[in-house]
């Protein structure tokens, strides 16, 4: 009777075995295949990076806080480095001061009620006409509605590019005296003009451009 009871505590400790052996993917024929699948040395896998900025947040618009070249400083008088913002088109295109340089940018404050600034507008537009591919006209508003400024601009015909100062930090930030108020930057962003009131003419713009090398 001792010898039954082992041989039937064998048997089942076989059957047991095998059906354990079957769960985990057959015989020692695929033995390698569940090997690779998971190696017990495989290191852990890394963590994804998180981004600074997340996906579809839009960037913060208005004055842009960036270092500048020793030497100089930042501010709205001739020789400083012009402050740097991030300003929307009325069609939600970004805008960054900064990305201009390499080439002059005459940055012209305005505004739709403004009636010095509505005579002014062609000039401005025959020069971005005539040498657009050497200067940068940027036509800043202030905070008035997409639709004003792009009904305004087709009006006129204007063409180059305008942006939209919310709350006007901006235009508080550069200390304007009037409209239109222009500042003439050159190739590396400092003030190279200020002019308070409309340009008369293209010999007027000409004239004021031949400061930064037109």
């Amino acid at each position: 009777m001792r010898i039954f009871k082992t041989s039937r505590t064998w048997i089942i400790g076989v059957a047991v075995v095998s059906l354990v052996v079957a769960a985990c993917g057959g015989g020692g024929g695929d033995s390698s295949q569940v090997a690779e699948a998971t190696p017990a040395t495989s290191p852990p896998a890394a963590a994804t990076p998180i981004s600074d900025v997340s996906p579809g947040i839009p960037l913060e618009l208005g004055l842009i806080d960036t270092p500048v070249p020793k030497g100089l400083k930042k501010g709205t008088r001739v020789g400083n480095v012009a402050h740097n913002f991030r300003l929307e088109t009325p069609e939600g295109e970004t805008i960054v001061l900064s990305d201009l340089r390499g080439k002059p940018v005459l940055l012209n404050f305005w505004a739709t009620w403004c009636g010095p600034c509505r005579f002014e507008m062609p000039e401005l537009q025959e020069l971005h006409e005539r040498i657009g591919d050497q200067v940068q006209v940027i036509a800043v508003d202030l905070d008035e509605s997409a639709d004003d400024v792009t009904e305004y601009f087709e009006d006129l015909g204007l063409t180059f590019p305008s942006v939209i100062d919310e709350g006007q930090d901006v235009a508080n930030k550069y200390a304007l005296f009037g409209l239109p108020s222009t500042f003439i930057l050159d190739e590396n962003g400092v003030v190279a003009v200020i002019k308070v009131g409309p340009f008369a003419n293209q010999d007027d713009l000409n004239k004021n451009l031949e400061k930064v090398g037109l």
